[in-house]
């Protein structure tokens, strides 16, 4: 079955470009290899990661950085300040707006920042225009190559303004003046001396061309090697994505497809969205179908280590009843099982890959059914924010479906959006009393009774078997005549062990899979999806505004939900039982 996952799945490395305009055209020679030099670097180091570079496509800088990236077959996305009519005004010379057009049809894609308004003007000041640019590679470029000559001294849409604003992660989003203690991601400024034609004595031929890496400083005496490895282990976890992404998907198109129609509802939906919503649902379907792979590996492991673990705590108590070698030699060797089974899913990365898939899923879930229905807001703003660590390559991962625009910007029918999104989340998780159908509220609520139960049977039954056995010992042994009474009664007290060993195991496994906290967590979502539709049956389309604004808080409580689901695991990890 051929896979349902283009090949424009894979996650990118994008490099923003920025620099100044005016640049020697002798001094190019110098910086070429330079440049080169820096995108072989990244390649070499995070070769699963294809790189991207964004660029506008402006005289000097953008233009040479693009020029070395398409010798090395690196694609690059046009990303204009202006309309490409109103642009081109800012290149004086015939030639350069010919190369300028030229490198538009090179592009993988070109993206306009701002439109024009009905009379024919810019929405915004045309300095404006290219203070957004600088906003949207903040806002999408994992690191910033910057050829500049070092002047802090800043003019709005500059080159200083641009790397303070990479810097100081400065997006050009309310939460920026929220609170002065954002805290600004970890990724770096390659730095690159380039000098400006009208100020060429102010650096020298031999610091032209020089690197310095750039860190976002966070902190009085702040460690930049710890800030480097960070950001390190964020792309490395992308490409790790893509690799995982592209082994699954050869041999499990039908789990895809499964997992994308789970999203749509009908899989010939797919065949109307455009692009941009496409590889939404592309990264949900594989995202989904290897986090439900991971979760019934590892489940099954977690089972199969407990068994284990379990088994050979009783081997070797039942040798200390009937000093049998065999079973000393038993209980050895379900221990190594069991620590063999833990090895097995920590080397597959089966919890990580579980947890973060999961959570990556749900960030798209709500990505989506934001995006078709035209509300125009990104999840990365609102989850996992302050999960500066490894888990930000999954607000990484969410903010590159938004590089691309849509072919058609085409929005749905909210009708369908409250069936696949508000109506499926809310019978998941609370269920349909009117079908009969559970949800996972009540499913986990349920698992944690019955657990509690047989760990007080197990309990109780245990500590009986014990009383039962050492009243025999002490009032009827000498009574008994049969042969092999010792037997019986050692494994009575062999079981009565075992029976108490059941309890710690059970508590473990319990803990572990936490479906108390659940059952609440899934009760409140519920209820929310619950109220949110019932609001929907008060609203109807004359009453947009308020439906956006709906499916923003509905999308923000499930995102909340999603990152307290996934730090209380990332906090129980599944462990080897210790009785």
């Amino acid at each position: 079955m051929k896979t349902p996952l283009a090949s424009s799945s894979l996650l990118y490395l994008t490099i923003g470009v920025t620099g100044h305009r005016d640049i020697h055209p002798e001094d190019e020679a110098i910086l070429k290899p330079v440049i080169k030099s820096r995108l072989l670097n990244l390649q070499a180091s995070y070769q699963e990661t294809p790189l991207l570079l964004l660029s506008g496509l402006a005289e000097g800088a953008d233009r040479l950085v693009v020029e070395v990236a398409y010798e090395l077959g690196i694609a690059f996305a046009a990303i204009l300040p202006l309309p490409k009519e109103d642009y081109e005004t800012d290149f004086t010379e015939t030639s350069s707006k010919q190369d300028f057009y030229n490198w538009l049809d090179k592009a993988l894609w070109v993206e306009t920042l701002t439109n024009k308004t009905p009379e024919g003007l810019s929405s915004f000041p045309r300095n404006d225009c290219y203070e957004q640019l600088g906003f949207y590679l903040t806002n999408n470029s994992h690191v910033l190559l910057a050829l500049w000559d070092g002047n802090k001294q800043e003019k709005t849409g500059g080159t200083a303004q641009v790397v303070r604003y990479f810097l100081q992660g400065l997006t050009g989003k309310p939460q920026d003046k929220a609170s002065v203690l954002n805290l600004p991601s970890y990724r770096p400024v390659e730095h690159i001396l380039t000098r400006r034609l009208f100020q060429a004595m102010a650096i020298s031929n031999e610091q032209l061309g020089s690197v310095v890496t750039l860190w976002p400083e966070l902190a009085l005496n702040e460690d930049v090697a710890w800030l480097k490895t960070r950001w390190g282990k964020s792309l490395l976890s992308l490409g790790q994505f893509n690799r995982d992404m592209q082994q699954f998907s050869q041999d499990n198109a039908e789990q895809l497809l499964m997992s994308r129609q789970y999203l749509l509802g009908d899989n010939a939906v797919y065949g109307s969205l455009d692009s941009k919503a496409q590889r939404i649902t592309d990264l949900f379907a594989v995202s989904d179908a290897m986090s439900l792979s991971a979760q019934k590996h590892r489940h099954r492991n977690f089972i199969g280590l407990v068994i284990f673990a379990l088994s050979a705590v009783v081997s070797q108590q039942s040798y200390g009843f009937f000093l049998q070698w065999p079973l000393l030699v038993v209980s050895l060797g379900l221990g190594g099982l069991s620590f063999g089974l833990y090895q097995h899913s920590q080397h597959h990365r089966l919890e990580e890959k579980y947890l973060d898939f999961r959570a990556l899923a749900e960030g798209l879930r709500v990505q989506f059914f934001w995006y078709v229905a035209g509300v125009n807001l990104s999840t990365t703003d609102f989850f996992l924010r302050d999960q500066r660590d490894e888990l930000e390559w999954i607000r990484q991962a969410i903010a590159q479906t938004h590089l691309q625009l849509p072919v058609e910007n085409r929005k749905e029918a909210h009708d369908w959006i409250i069936e696949r999104w508000i109506r499926d989340q809310r019978i998941y998780f609370i269920g349909d009393h009117s079908k009969g159908c559970l949800g996972k509220a009540r499913i986990d609520a349920k698992a944690e009774k019955k657990l509690t139960q047989w760990m007080r049977y197990c309990f109780f039954s245990g500590l009986g078997l014990m009383l039962v056995s050492a009243m025999a010992y002490e009032w009827i042994y000498d009574v008994l005549t049969f042969d092999g009474k010792a037997i019986v009664l050692n494994a009575l007290l062999a079981t009565a062990g075992a029976m108490l060993c059941m309890v710690p195991s059970l508590k473990i496994y319990l803990d572990t899979m936490a479906f108390d906290e659940h059952a609440k967590r899934y009760l409140k979502i519920g209820q929310y999806y619950g109220l949110c539709e019932k609001q929907f049956e008060l609203l109807d389309e004359s009453h947009p505004a308020a439906i956006d604004q709906l499916l923003i808080d509905i999308g923000k409580q499930a995102l909340i939900e999603t990152g307290d689901w996934l730090l209380l695991h990332r906090q129980r990890p599944v462990k080897i039982p210790v009785m």
